[in-house]
Formats: C-alpha cells, structure tokens, sequence
C-alpha cells in the first residue's frame, strides 16, 4: 500500500492519532467555534499564552498548506 492509500483509520505513526484525538477534543477546526465558550475563554487568556498557541496553529495551517501545494 502506498503513502497515499495507506488507512487513515489506524495511522502507522502513533503521534498521528494522538493528534488526531487532541484536535477532535478541541473542534479547532469548526469555523462555529470560533465564537463560542472556547473561544472566549482563549481570549481572556494572557497574551504570552495565545501567542503560543496561535504559533503553533499557524506552523499547522503552513505545513497543511504546503502539503497541498504538493499534490
């Protein structure tokens, strides 16, 4: 099976799921959620914490978008 039709049910790379897991339990990609109790309460976080994770999440965004760029 190759890269692109191996099962991405059961990842071969555990950190994949992990991920996987980490990123359902947050529903950071629902556009909705942008608004809701999650979001106001990153938003009365310090500014030193959402820096971080708005670091993090762009290094994100970029490596997806380059991901695509590649196909």
């Amino acid at each position: 099976m190759s890269d692109d039709e191996q099962s991405t049910s059961e990842p071969s790379d555990p950190r994949v799921l992990a991920a996987a897991i980490a990123l359902w339990e947050c529903n950071w990609a629902l556009p909705d959620r942008i608004t809701g109790p999650a979001a106001r309460h990153f938003m009365a976080e310090n500014e030193w914490i959402r820096a971080g994770f708005i670091r993090q999440a762009q290094r994100v965004i970029d490596a997806i978008d380059r991901i695509g760029d590649d196909r």
